[in-house]
């Protein structure tokens, strides 16, 4: 009875610790939608755990607009730490240099977590955009991560954004750190997001897929209380 006694202590408090992580991680992953140039931005996350693997982040300057998605593979507490490390170390470098390069961006982060001995074995996608709004240029770099979305509002076409993919980072040394560029239409929507959303079990045995979404996306415009971005 005392060892079963104690096992249940053990376990509430093994919940409580969970729940302050799940607490602190909304936190560490909200995203504040700041407001520039007619831009908007909205974000929506949720774990399949109490606490998971997946990160965004929005950082704007004045005509300069970063952006980041990344999905750690795994779940709960293990995929909660690394996506904060990556967090803390994106967010910190972009506000040191307000120009630095996506390329850039993902090298720094690739050579930093090859010699974390924590991380060793932990896989993850990752992308990263910047966007300077005096010319519309998008600078982007993908890590294995899910293409974009992008839909010009004027058109209504819908396209996905060709990116030169590398495999899941964090276990070999990353050579090439260009970057690619895209000119962006006056009038967008950009969607960014993780394999979570067309994996969705819609009913039993039926998943959202991409065919979905891309039609979602396009007739819906995901949400039309956003008007550019």
């Amino acid at each position: 009875l005392e060892t079963e006694h104690r096992v249940k202590e053990y376990s509430h408090l093994l919940e409580e610790n969970i729940e302050q992580a799940k607490e602190h991680q909304v936190k560490l992953i909200s995203v504040k939608t700041p407001l520039s140039h007619d831009i908007r931005f909205s974000s929506a996350y949720i774990p399949c755990e109490k606490v998971g693997g997946d990160i965004i982040n929005i950082i704007v300057f004045h005509d300069i607009i970063y952006f980041y998605i990344a999905d750690i593979v795994g779940h709960g507490v293990p995929a909660a730490i690394l996506s904060s490390y990556i967090k803390a170390s994106l967010d910190n470098w972009i506000k040191e240099d307000h120009h630095i390069s996506p390329g850039f961006l993902l090298k720094k982060l690739n050579d930093v977590l090859v010699d974390e001995e924590i991380f060793k074995e932990k896989f993850f996608t990752i992308f990263i955009g910047k966007i300077l709004l005096s010319s519309m240029e998008m600078q982007y770099i993908s890590a294995g991560h899910l293409s974009p979305i992008i839909l010009n509002l004027e058109t209504n076409e819908i396209t996905e954004l060709t990116t030169r993919s590398r495999p899941v980072i964090s276990m070999f040394e990353l050579e090439n750190k260009f970057h690619s560029t895209l000119m962006l239409p006056e009038k967008v929507r950009l969607l960014v997001y993780t394999d979570g959303l067309i994996e969705w079990e819609v009913q039993e045995g039926e998943f959202f897929g991409k065919t979905k979404l891309f039609r979602f996306f396009q007739k819906e415009q995901l949400s039309k209380k956003n008007n550019d971005y």
